[in-house]
């Protein structure tokens, strides 16, 4: 009986982990400032340089959620899930532009 209540439970608790301890934008600048830190020579970035240097982006999608940050034509890309953040990638804007144009030449 008790197996039958408990059952349902198990995916909202998991939801409500996952919802709860989705990264905050700020968590997703602190590792940046860490990781630009340790590609420049250990220098120490604050998270209002790095405000003033670029731009970012925030999306939430509950449960995870995904950060971009642009300096000029060079960008980052991370995600997070269980308060956790990891980097996903780095890219040149000019690099996406030219994929882009390529896939409308050959429609």
């Amino acid at each position: 009986m008790k197996s039958k209540v408990l059952i349902p439970l198990i995916p909202l608790f998991a939801f409500a982990i996952l919802f709860i301890s989705n990264p905050s934008q700020n968590s997703y600048q602190e590792r940046l400032a860490k990781d630009f830190g340790q590609s420049h020579a250990g220098a120490k970035f604050s998270l209002l340089d790095l405000n003033k240097m670029g731009h970012s982006k925030h999306q939430s999608f509950l449960l995870f959620s995904t950060y971009q940050y642009e300096f000029g034509t060079i960008g980052v890309r991370y995600w997070g899930i269980l308060g956790q953040t990891f980097f996903a990638g780095s890219y040149r804007k000019t690099e996406i532009e030219k994929t882009e144009n390529t896939e409308f030449e050959q429609v």
